[in-house]
């Protein structure tokens, strides 16, 4: 299928393997990008290069919003169609002719030294302005977007030139938000739960060491929230809170009696089932004996791919059927 210019080029910046999700309120998961484009929704930036500003717009007129905001003409604009109980909401997208290389820092170590402070603060006041200027979603984590690859959205090019930073912010003036603080909660606890279910196995893959524990948390948060509306603060309160509850109500060996007393329950719940299955067959066995009186031990084997000494160990068919050995 030919893709217009922009579609093409914003599929071949994705992520070699994205977070996605049909329904993203169920869970998402890592795919591969063969995979991941089938999706309804996809994690459109890399965890190191951000090109894309993305912006969540909750009305009707979400689609043309825009035009009387005074905002530059977005890229990509995707819809939703009017048969969905929420029609004409849309996504945003405008994408950057150089992407901005992100830098998280932990403890003096960078984990990419191309990263440079000024680009992604400027990134960072653009997604806020544009956000307040546009009056879009101020919960919206900037993870995932609608995917423009999929046709269950509608999907329109609104111009293929792609943005630099000086031009985007244009018209664009420091405010300060009159959203109550409070509206950014849920935000805040996507980013906590995503975190915190990652956080148990991630420490024992770190061989329980605590600093490179907190490095991988920091990048992983830097993942998920690419630019989003949350503070710098906020989100270092929300990383600190999960390596220090990890840390310090966990060690090596807590971990092993967890996964010995899992590993445990697994076996019981193994057991019921093969016992359930053994159930069901010899149930079955019995009654194609009953049905079928004149059948060996040795052609019950062969039909129903079982030993001859299973089928002679069948209680009900010793008692029954005995004299037929």
């Amino acid at each position: 299928m030919q893709l217009d210019p922009i579609l093409e080029l914003f599929y071949n910046s994705l992520p070699n393997k994205p977070y996605a999700a049909d329904n993203p309120s169920s869970g998402i998961e890592i795919y591969s990008l063969k995979e991941a484009v089938k999706k309804r929704h996809f994690q459109f930036n890399t965890p190191f290069e951000f090109r894309w500003f993305a912006f969540d717009i909750d009305r009707a007129t979400g689609y043309v919003d825009w035009i009387d905001r005074d905002v530059p003409i977005p890229n990509i604009i995707i819809t939703n169609p009017s048969t969905h109980k929420n029609s004409g909401r849309a996504h945003l997208l405008y994408g950057l002719e150089t992407p901005v290389i992100k830098k998280p820092i932990i403890k003096g170590t960078c984990y990419n030294k191309n990263a440079r402070t000024t680009p992604i603060k400027f990134s960072k006041f653009i997604t806020k302005a544009m956000t307040i200027k546009l009056d879009a979603d101020r919960n919206y984590p900037a993870l995932l977007c609608k995917n423009p690859l999929n046709k269950c959205w509608i999907t329109k090019i609104g111009t293929s030139a792609l943005y630099n930073m000086e031009s985007l912010s244009i018209g664009l003036e420091y405010q300060k938000d009159t959203k109550k603080p409070s509206e950014t909660i849920n935000d805040s606890c996507y980013l906590f739960n995503m975190l915190k279910d990652w956080s148990y196995s991630e420490f024992r893959n770190c061989n329980y060491d605590e600093e490179l524990f907190a490095k991988s948390c920091y990048k992983k948060a830097d993942e998920l929230t690419c630019n989003s509306y949350l503070s710098e603060r906020r989100i270092n309160s929300i990383i600190n809170s999960v390596i220090n509850w990890v840390t310090d109500n966990f060690t090596k060996e807590e971990f092993i009696e967890i996964c010995r007393r899992r590993g445990k329950a697994g076996n019981i719940k193994s057991i019921q089932v093969r016992q359930d299955k053994k159930e069901k067959r010899n149930i079955e066995i019995v009654n194609y004996k009953i049905n079928n009186p004149q059948t060996t031990y040795r052609e019950l084997a062969q039909i129903f791919n079982v030993s001859l000494s299973t089928i002679s160990s069948i209680p009900e068919l010793k008692t029954e059927y005995e004299h037929f050995i």
